[in-house]
């Protein structure tokens, strides 16, 4: 369940992207890196945020906020 609520958020966010709202597409990427306690798990550690931290990254950068879009960007490598 909480695999598809990180796979639902981060294709919510690509269609944001796509449309232009990097703003919206933020609040849905941040909201994949935690889980609510309603999913019933909280978020293991080896759950890896990449897929994040890069749309994050060109979100940021779309915005103009290239300092921000870099830190984002290197929690990928």
């Amino acid at each position: 369940m909480s695999a598809q609520y990180r796979y639902a958020l981060i294709h919510l966010a690509l269609a944001h992207l796509k449309e232009r709202r990097p703003e919206k597409a933020l609040e849905d990427l941040e909201a994949s890196l935690t889980y609510p306690t309603i999913l019933g798990e909280g978020k293991l550690p080896n759950v890896p945020d990449n897929q994040a931290h890069y749309y994050m990254g060109m979100a940021y950068r779309m915005m103009g906020n290239i300092e921000k879009a870099e830190v984002y960007l290197e929690l990928v490598i």
